[in-house]
């Protein structure tokens, strides 16, 4: 194995994060997300 395939690899493996959404109202919560960046995370959280 390279180090190109081992880093494609390690890129696809799903974390899970804590992301705290806040409202339009000011609500605030803290959802869990299973994704591979903390962006991508945020995006998932952004979209719920």
């Amino acid at each position: 194995m390279n180090i190109f395939d081992s880093s494609l690899n390690s890129n696809r493996k799903l974390k899970y994060y804590s992301v705290e959404v806040i409202t339009f109202d000011d609500e605030s919560y803290t959802i869990e997300v299973e994704a591979r960046s903390a962006e991508e995370a945020q995006e998932i959280a952004a979209s719920q």
